[in-house]
């Protein structure tokens, strides 16, 4: 399984991104073992971590649902392009 989960122990303040937590919404998806291991990691992240961020305003729903105790820690950061920001390089 990837390591897509924080360092069990850190000597460092965590800040996580959390891309999705679809292993709760559907299930069915998923092996018992894959369940467990996201279920667990992620609870554990969620409460270990000082600032957790996800891509979409779906994704922080669903962490807000699974994750109530992260609440006031979700960041909302979409992976989108502004134009304002970045501007096309011509030669």
């Amino acid at each position: 399984m990837p390591a897509h989960v924080a360092p069990i122990f850190s000597p460092r303040r965590l800040a996580i991104t959390i891309h999705d937590v679809a292993f709760r919404a559907t299930p069915e998806a998923y092996s018992p073992q894959g369940k467990f291991y996201l279920n667990f990691f992620n609870w554990l992240d969620s409460r270990r971590a000082r600032q957790i961020f996800t891509v979409s305003a779906y994704s922080r729903g669903d962490i807000l649902k699974f994750y109530p105790a992260a609440s006031a820690k979700v960041a909302l950061t979409p992976l989108a392009y502004d134009a304002r920001r970045y501007n096309q390089i011509t030669d």
